[in-house]
């Protein structure tokens, strides 16, 4: 069942699903949110690419937890925005 039957809004969800998807966006929310630290406690993205976008002082399951939580709320907002917006 749909909650829209906009093709604008249900073309928004799908393609910024599959780029979000398909570029690993998450990743990249994760370490911009990293860089609102001060700028000692900054990392570098040569850095924080290796551990999901998590400095590598992060253990991995965290990082790993961290992009998923991250991921999962970018895909609830465009769920949210698309149909209130063109649906």
């Amino acid at each position: 069942m749909l909650i829209t039957q906009s093709p604008l809004a249900l073309a928004a969800i799908v393609v910024t699903h599959i780029v979000l998807d398909r570029y690993r966006a998450a990743k990249y929310l994760v370490w911009a949110r990293n860089l609102l630290a001060p700028a000692s406690r900054r990392v570098k993205w040569a850095d924080a690419q290796v551990n999901q976008g998590s400095p590598v002082t992060v253990p991995s399951g965290l990082a790993n937890a961290l992009v998923i939580v991250a991921d999962n709320t970018v895909h609830l907002a465009i769920n949210a925005a698309a149909p209130a917006w063109w649906g």
